[in-house]
């Protein structure tokens, strides 16, 4: 399975997700049910191999152990992701068959072990996160209470090799897994790549030594956390208690072997996600600790349950058992707190999806036989997913989610997969609007949720408008206000499709910036209550030296932000330098695009409604008109296949460039030789003007984005 930046073996997944269009067709009620069933079925799993694992427990100690361990992680905030998120599925179908194969393995009938070597090998069909099972295997092994004379001694190293003769039928599980992998994707090893890759290994250690991390795995509150962390206070106090009764009960019990299976076992599902270790504040991304929470779960159980000596011996410690027990139960009720809260925001995401699919229905209907253009439509809110890409919003417009194919009657203007969603192509969309039969840009406004259209004066076809001074009034000592003034000093009112950048000098005192916070107001942005309902239209302009010493010269391409045309003309340009004690700025103005950069264009392709273009084995020409004065050659950058000039990750850039070609064609057609698209993927070109000694002379166009399909679709 290929996607942007990604290369996964997951043929199992996709049968589900099959399976279940055949079923259900796009009703969601199904597929949620297919998610809720496997979820249901990996607690109940839990429950029975906690019953195999304590088996040398007294019965009502295992049950009370397996029952309280499967509460725990039936009730993990960590897993609403994976739950509510439908293709969040590939955890839970994976963990299902991982649970079961590993109890059917501990179990050890010769047609346990059959059925176990089977469901390893849907779990590896299903997600990679299954690869681990060959060491809890092991470490499973070790810990059997064997008896009966199997081993001849117990020394550490003859339980080992045991382990490794009772679980070579997973190994070669293992290898058949690996050679189908190579197979189908020609390499052994996958995950993310491209520009999301290069820059998750550019991050990993800061991720690992980020202690927010594995504060968010035990306190996992995200968007239900409340002002005054009331829960996360009575949850600490109750982690410290299960950790003293542990504690004490490990002192007074042998239990060397079970800490060292439960250490294996939680190593074994920590390695695989190595690259994307981390959980967004908002548990963005904590489907990928899914599988931990499982022996996390059962340790806890452990913990406060295991006896203390003999039968007789540990009834004299009943109190500490129900204490444990009171322990655990007040903790799931704390998650069972934080699940609803976080469900309350999947459920209004998913009811925002519904409401934009029926706010474009009506556009259409009301205008038949044009187009419109969409801005804002929403990536994520509360750090949930919405609409991933254009493309995926360009699926939900036409079959089978409606009767009739409305994808085509709208333009959609989203990034990348991987960038922030403010960014957006500005040539684009100013070419869009230019054109009679299409209509807006219409903005989604989240909070009333529907589209608001904006009346923009289209851009001037030739020439270039004049460069617009700005006049600094100071709103307070860290804040200055800029508006555009004539000669006669009347102020006047700036179209976004004719000014692209913002340049100035500034200088700070006290503390130094890190960042200047550039805001615009509007015409529909005027009032504070209609402001409110905007998205927002924040820069955060990194400042990469002191403005101490003098005036740093800042230029921001304000036109790669859709929110800049989101306010109709602009009325004010603020300008904050957070944490400084004063900020001032001189010679600040707006100036257009025309002649900053060139104007590129994809000769005998049609761009798609979501902006990118498909791609053959043809080579790809260019139309380009350098328009920058000076200009005496033309510099083009062709990106690896998946990576991106914009990404939201840090990372040299020029990791993520295959090639730069360079010709002294200024106006006309230059010819991308299409050995550079021979993988298939996502690529980006985009082009800036050089002098004739070779020296960059104003700034690079808007990229343009090519997907490059397998040679299996053009058969």
């Amino acid at each position: 399975m290929h996607q942007p930046f990604t290369s996964f073996y997951r043929p199992w997944f996709l049968v589900s997700l099959v399976l279940d269009s055949f079923l259900w067709n796009t009703n969601p009620a199904g597929f949620y049910l297919t998610n809720l069933a496997h979820y249901c079925g990996v607690s109940i799993l839990i429950y029975l191999f906690v019953r195999v694992l304590f088996g040398s427990w007294t019965t009502w100690r295992r049950c009370l152990a397996a029952l309280l361990a499967a509460l725990l992680f039936a009730t993990n905030p960590l897993h609403c992701e994976t739950l509510f998120w439908v293709v969040g599925r590939v955890d839970v179908i994976c963990c299902f068959y991982y649970m079961l194969a590993l109890l059917l393995l501990y179990i050890a009938r010769p047609c346990c072990v059959i059925w176990a070597l089977i469901a390893f090998l849907i779990a590896l069909l299903t997600k990679e996160m299954a690869i681990g099972l060959p060491i809890a295997a092991l470490g499973l092994e070790f810990v059997r209470d064997t008896g009966g004379g199997q081993l001849p001694e117990p020394a550490w190293y003859r339980r080992l090799t045991f382990a490794a003769r009772r679980t070579w039928p997973v190994w070669v599980v293992v290898f058949a897994y690996f050679t189908l992998r190579f197979v189908a994707l020609g390499k052994l090893v996958g995950g993310y790549e491209g520009s999301f890759g290069d820059a998750l290994t550019h991050t990993m250690f800061d991720r690992w030594t980020d202690w927010g991390n594995i504060y968010r795995l035990f306190f996992p509150f995200g968007p239900a956390a409340t002002p005054y962390h009331a829960p996360e206070k009575l949850l600490a106090l109750l982690y410290f208690i299960m950790v003293a009764l542990g504690l004490f009960r490990c002192s007074r019990t042998a239990c060397k072997k079970m800490l060292v299976f439960l250490e294996l076992w939680l190593l074994s599902t920590i390695l695989p996600v190595y690259q994307v270790w981390g959980t967004g504040t908002g548990l963005e991304n904590s489907r990928y600790l899914f599988f931990l929470t499982v022996p996390m779960s059962i340790s806890w159980a452990w913990l406060v349950q295991q006896p203390i000596g003999s039968p007789s011996n540990a009834r004299k410690y009943w109190p500490l058992d129900v204490i444990g027990a009171v322990a655990i139960i007040l903790v799931v009720c704390i998650q069972m707190f934080a699940d609803f809260r976080i469900e309350r925001v999947w459920i209004d995401g998913g009811a925002e999806v519904k409401a934009v699919a029926e706010e474009c229905k009506r556009l259409a209907a009301a205008e038949p036989g044009a187009k419109f253009v969409l801005l804002g439509l929403p990536c994520a809110r509360n750090q949930i997913h919405l609409f991933y890409s254009g493309e995926q919003f360009q699926s939900m417009m036409g079959p089978p989610f409606g009767k009739r194919q409305f994808a085509g009657e709208f333009l959609s203007f989203g990034p990348n997969p991987i960038a922030p969603s403010q960014y957006m192509n500005a040539t684009r969309l100013k070419e869009a609007l230019s054109d009679p039969t299409v209509r807006g840009p219409y903005v989604w406004l989240p909070n009333e949720r529907r589209f608001s259209r904006r009346v923009l004066r289209p851009a001037a076809r030739e020439g270039c408008a004049l460069p617009v001074s700005l006049i600094g009034c100071r709103l307070q000592n860290s804040a200055i206000e800029f508006q555009a003034k004539g000669a006669n000093e009347r102020k006047f009112e700036i179209s976004p499709l004719e000014y692209d950048f913002l340049e100035l000098q500034a200088r700070w005192k006290g503390l130094a910036a890190k960042s200047l916070v550039i805001t615009w107001r509007g015409e529909y942005g005027s009032s504070r209550q209609v402001y409110e309902n905007m998205p927002p239209s924040d820069l955060l302009v990194p400042v990469h030296r002191e403005g101490n010493a003098g005036f740093c010269p800042i230029r921001v391409r304000l036109s790669d932000y859709w929110s800049w045309f989101a306010v109709g003309r602009i009325k004010a340009i603020t300008i904050a330098a957070p944490g400084c004690l004063t900020l001032e700025a001189k010679e600040a103005r707006l100036i257009s695009g025309r002649d900053q950069f060139p104007e590129v264009d994809c000769a005998g392709l049609l761009a798609a409604n979501s902006g990118f273009y498909w791609l053959g084995r043809d080579s790809v020409p260019l139309l380009v008109h350098a328009r920058v004065p000076g200009a005496r050659m033309i510099e083009l950058e062709v990106t690896k296949p998946d990576c991106f000039f914009y990404n939201p990750l840090p990372g040299d850039l020029h990791q993520r460039l295959q090639c730069i070609l360079r010709d002294s064609i200024v106006d006309g057609v230059m010819t991308i030789n299409h050995g550079y698209f021979e993988k298939p993927g996502d690529y980006q070109v985009r082009a800036r003007a050089l002098a004739s000694d070779g020296r960059p002379i104003g700034d690079y166009s808007d990229p343009l984005t090519f997907f490059r399909v397998p040679d299996v679709y053009l058969r």
